[in-house]
Order: structure tokens, then C-alpha cells, then sequence
């Protein structure tokens, strides 16, 4: 429950374990009533060391930052993208 949204969360990892460059964990919100867009929150462990861990308490930041963003659990369709750690310094 965030925010008087009631939500779920997984997570999985993408890329080559120890891999400084291509290992990844990703987080993904959505709706508990498994309507509307899902948000993706990208992870990524070579920015953050792999010692961080992805706790409620991380997940719940993270839907913070989606529904300042815009997101509307329940609504929409398709994906809903945050910017991650290997993300923010693209143009």
C-alpha cells in the first residue's frame, strides 16, 4: 500500500552476472487490480553495487516518484517508464 494505492511488485534481473557494464536488476508496479500501465523502474547494479538491496521501502520511493511523474495505478495501458541509474546521463 502506497499512498492509498493498493499495489504489487516483482523484480528480475536482465544481463551477464559480474558484469560491470551489462548486469541489471528491474523492478516493475503495478496496479493491485492488474489493470492499467505497469511502471518499470530500471535497477541498475553497476551503479548502485550489487550490495544494494530492492526493499519495500525502495519500492515504495519508487511508486512516489511514478505517481509524481504522472502514473495513475488502474489507468492507462502499456509500459510507464522511470529513469534509472544508467539512464540519467543520456541525452
Amino acid at each position: 500500500m502506497v499512498d492509498g494505492h493498493e499495489l504489487m511488485w516483482w523484480t528480475w534481473r536482465t544481463g551477464v552476472r559480474h558484469c560491470p557494464d551489462c548486469d541489471h536488476l528491474r523492478v516493475m508496479l503495478m496496479s493491485a487490480s492488474r489493470t492499467g500501465a505497469v511502471v518499470h523502474v530500471p535497477h541498475g547494479l553497476r551503479d548502485n553495487g550489487p550490495d544494494v538491496p530492492i526493499t519495500p521501502r525502495f519500492v515504495a520511493a519508487a511508486a512516489r516518484q511514478a505517481l509524481l511523474a504522472g502514473w495513475r495505478p488502474g489507468e492507462s495501458t502499456g509500459a510507464f517508464h522511470l529513469p534509472g541509474p544508467e539512464r540519467q546521463d543520456g541525452p
